[in-house]
């Protein structure tokens, strides 16, 4: 009888542990991803005064449980984590100097008061004029390290506004980034800096894939639509995915001794940076 005792105990510990376990892997996965990105908060405004057509960028990935999403663009899903692709490309603009933003999904808001996701913007990229320098010495006798890659084709005194689509094959553009409304909420975020009317800056995006307009207090800023992606070759509208590998490649040798001690915890540049540090060489295949 104890014999029994002790196997059925054993047996009831067993299930208890496999439930726990099967219960850890439902929250844990997907639908602990689910909980935490449904209904991001919404802003109310005076009843009647909500129009159709009015745009919200918000983040793809959010920690706050406020109910369930009532839309999703077709293809996307919330619990994926950030793509590798667009983590490459982010990385790559970091280095470069500019502030980014990355996977955002943008709503707007129907006249029955419902939510719709219009599309999403892989990265949006802002970057003031200026040298971006690794390791300041501020002062201390030693050479000045200065990130730049003239591919992004910047000019002195001229902010820099990116927003990009980002592809792992070739470089191309989904319609809804030149929508007017989309535009127009990403670049809400950074309004202030322009002196020229919204409106007009996204007109002339939609127009010609880049705008430049005069900034507040002075100088320029260039605005522009990007895809990045395989391509042929780099342009302002359009920049290779292949040279931004090779560009963060060639950081982390030509300035390996700022570059090595960092640790690096996003996948793309965490992996370049250990091919380097393994003693691997990245380049392009030879033309046939």
């Amino acid at each position: 009888m104890g014999a029994g005792k002790k196997e059925n105990l054993g047996t009831k510990l067993q299930n208890r542990l496999t439930r726990d376990r099967a219960r850890k892997e439902k929250i844990g996965g997907y639908e602990l991803q689910n909980r935490l990105t449904r209904n991001l908060p919404v802003r109310q405004g005076r009843r009647g005064a909500v129009r159709k057509g009015w745009y919200e960028a918000v983040p793809r990935h959010n920690d706050v449980d406020d109910g369930p999403h009532h839309a999703t663009v077709p293809g996307t899903h919330p619990e994926e984590p950030l793509e590798i692709a667009v983590n490459l490309v982010e990385t790559y603009l970091r280095l470069t100097g500019y502030f980014t933003l990355s996977e955002f999904e943008v709503q707007r808001r129907e006249q029955d008061g419902s939510y719709t996701t219009v599309t999403d913007i892989d990265i949006m990229g802002i970057r003031m004029p200026g040298a971006t320098v690794v390791g300041d010495p501020h002062g201390v006798g030693a050479d000045v390290i200065v990130l730049d890659d003239p591919i992004l084709a910047l000019d002195s005194g001229v902010v820099d506004v990116i927003i990009g689509e980002v592809k792992q094959g070739e470089a191309v553009l989904n319609p809804g980034i030149k929508d007017h409304g989309v535009l127009h909420s990403m670049l809400r975020r950074v309004e202030w800096l322009y002196a020229d009317p919204l409106p007009r800056v996204v007109t002339g995006l939609q127009r010609n894939m880049v705008h430049e307009s005069a900034a507040r207090g002075g100088g320029s800023i260039r605005t522009r639509i990007v895809a990045f992606g395989r391509a042929e070759r780099s342009t302002v509208n359009v920049i290779d995915t292949v040279h931004i590998v090779e560009t963060i490649a060639g950081f982390f040798e030509e300035y390996e001794a700022a570059f090595r001690p960092l640790r690096f915890s996003e996948p793309a540049p965490a992996f370049l940076n250990l091919l380097h540090k393994m003693g691997y060489t990245l380049s392009s295949p030879p033309e046939e």
